[in-house]
């Protein structure tokens, strides 16, 4: 098995496969390298890909240090070094979309040739107008259930959620948030459905039990506090931007901030997909990553 070690002796799993120009692929939280099986499998006969566990996931090792957004970063900068692979396409979910803005952050964009991103918000807690402060409602959706609202109070509920649920029970409801918001109701989950991505439902409450509850807290609590809002106006390079219409996490309000912020960006949205369309919708999603890089779009 490939890896690398960080600058602070982590080892880290990594998969580069295929030739061309490259594309780095950068899993959210609780996920790892695998989570991107049908884009990796669509691009690696036309393009350099590389698929790695961010630290605390998958194959990767289990740190008791560094388990933040900012190691994180730095981890990804060593990578895209020691593969020699600058500059490369950077395709973000989640909290991989964090892990890109704070690459910029801390190392400009010099190896980085186009940005995509999968589902994710520049900000996830809520801001009210107070003095300098730009107000914030396109976060994450509060246990309100109203997009935008999550605040303090929701961010005490899920660490605990985080700490002290059952994990099977965590993991299970995890699973069902990445899906199509149409298929909860009644605070329950509609198994009996036909909808797109059901095939993966087993094998993504399986990875997602893989995880430790203390390095997904330990992230979290890195990313609550994150506020990339002002980074977007000075990012020039090509962005794509994509999102789950029925994602359980973020309106499309948030989306369309984005894509008004960020100054050479497209914005697709994926009809029935939730948290994970490059899951949900694989075949039109790949298309549309295709276009973009062949600049097609």
């Amino acid at each position: 098995m490939p890896f690398y070690e960080s600058r602070d002796r982590v080892p880290l799993y990594y998969e580069a496969m295929g030739s061309g120009d490259p594309v780095v692929f950068v899993h959210g939280l609780t996920a790892n390298h695998r989570h991107f099986k049908y884009q990796v499998g669509a691009l690696k006969e036309t393009h350099r890909t590389v698929a790695y566990d961010l630290r605390g996931h998958g194959a990767s090792a289990v740190p008791d240090h560094g388990l933040n957004i900012s190691a994180l970063a730095y981890d990804l900068k060593e990578l895209i070094d020691y593969l020699d692979v600058s500059p490369a396409t950077l395709v973000g979910w989640s909290l991989g979309a964090h892990v890109i803005f704070e690459f910029i952050e801390q190392f400009g964009s010099g190896d980085i040739q186009k940005i995509a991103i999968i589902d994710m918000a520049p900000r996830l807690m809520k801001q009210d107008a107070a003095g300098d402060a730009e107000p914030w409602a396109f976060g994450l959706r509060g246990f309100s259930g109203v997009f935008g609202d999550f605040g303090h109070e929701d961010n005490t509920k899920m660490m605990a959620a985080i700490t002290e649920s059952n994990w099977r029970d965590f993991s299970r409801n995890l699973v069902e948030r990445l899906q199509d918001r149409k298929l909860t109701k009644n605070g329950g989950f509609d198994y009996e459905a036909e909808f797109k991505g059901k095939a993966d439902m087993d094998w993504l409450f399986e990875q997602a039990m893989y995880n430790r509850s203390h390095v997904i807290a330990s992230f979290w609590a890195s990313m609550i506090v994150r506020d990339y809002r002002r980074l977007l106006d000075s990012i020039r390079l090509p962005v794509l931007i994509t999102y789950g219409e029925g994602s359980n996490y973020y309106p499309e309000e948030n989306s369309r901030y984005m894509h008004d912020r960020l100054k050479h960006s497209f914005l697709v949205s994926f009809p029935d997909c939730g948290h994970a369309p490059h899951l949900q919708d694989p075949e039109r999603f790949n298309r549309i990553l295709i276009d973009f890089m062949m600049e097609r779009l």
